[in-house]
């Protein structure tokens, strides 16, 4: 009767213990197919925001207005991403809520690491803009929501302007974005690597009067983005174009904001 009952125990034992292994596969198949549907579906939004993107050969970054800098409270950044004709295509929130990000920004302006998210007109997130902390040559890495590299923006030294260089996915240096020494509203970006021959010009970042009242009293900058009509052709890497020219887009996109924290940002204390 003891070997019975040691024997029946012994069998509910292992039964309970291949339900639990079938049911903690079952989660892990659950989960996987959970995250690739994420995956699908945050590819699915970027791509019809690159697509859009690809569609306007001119784009508007317009920095919201904070009443709070008035009292001199340094906020959180917040651009609106527009058609040239004000339809939007979506916006940027720099992150960071809560009391000790609101000291850091108050005190240190940007000379921290901080993140900008970017999301579609939908409020669905699409990429990550993430600004490393650095006292000098300041940097930005740009990627998708899943944590995948679509590219950087990496300042350099120049005797004469201000230089930045734009990396693809694999850290190679595919452009050159460029401020003459004269021409402090106006960034041209071109294709080139260093110490090789110019190439074809890619795009152009150029700041927008905002009005006395808003460049006075605002850090309200508003940027125009404009593609030349060839971006598309001749990108830099074995891709040669289609996605990896779409990403650069994005990428120009993005650097509108470095250029506005590294060149016209202002401390709200100091307004």
């Amino acid at each position: 009767m003891v070997v019975e009952d040691v024997h029946l125990a012994a069998l509910k034992t292992h039964e309970r213990t291949r339900t639990l292994a079938a049911r903690k596969e079952q989660n892990k198949r659950d989960a996987q197919a959970t995250q690739a549907h994420l995956a699908f579906s945050q590819g699915h939004t970027l791509g019809s925001f690159l697509s859009s993107l690809a569609e306007s050969p001119t784009v508007l970054l317009r920095q919201r207005r904070e009443p709070w800098e008035l009292l001199g409270i340094e906020t959180r950044n917040k651009y609106d991403v527009l058609h040239a004709n004000g339809f939007p295509l979506g916006y940027a929130v720099q992150q960071g809520r809560g009391f000790l990000p609101a000291i850091a920004r108050h005190f240190f302006g940007h000379a921290h690491s901080f993140e900008v998210h970017l999301f579609d007109s939908q409020r669905v997130a699409l990429a990550v803009a993430r600004f490393p902390f650095r006292l000098f040559f300041r940097r930005m890495e740009v990627s998708d929501t899943n944590g995948v590299c679509l590219g950087a923006v990496q300042a350099r030294w120049s005797l004469l302007g201000s230089r930045y260089h734009i990396e693809d996915s694999q850290g190679r240096i595919s452009a050159t974005l460029h401020r003459p020494l004269f021409s402090f509203w106006r960034f041209n970006v071109w294709r080139g690597i260093p110490g090789g021959a110019r190439g074809r010009d890619m795009a152009r970042i150029e700041k927008k009067w905002s009005g006395l009242m808003s460049e006075t009293f605002f850090d309200a900058d508003t940027f125009r983005i404009s593609f030349e009509a060839d971006l598309d052709t001749g990108s830099h890497g074995p891709a040669g174009g289609g996605s990896n020219s779409m990403h650069e887009r994005l990428i120009i996109l993005l650097a509108a904001i470095l250029v506005d924290i590294q060149h016209f940002e202002r401390r709200a204390s100091r307004n």
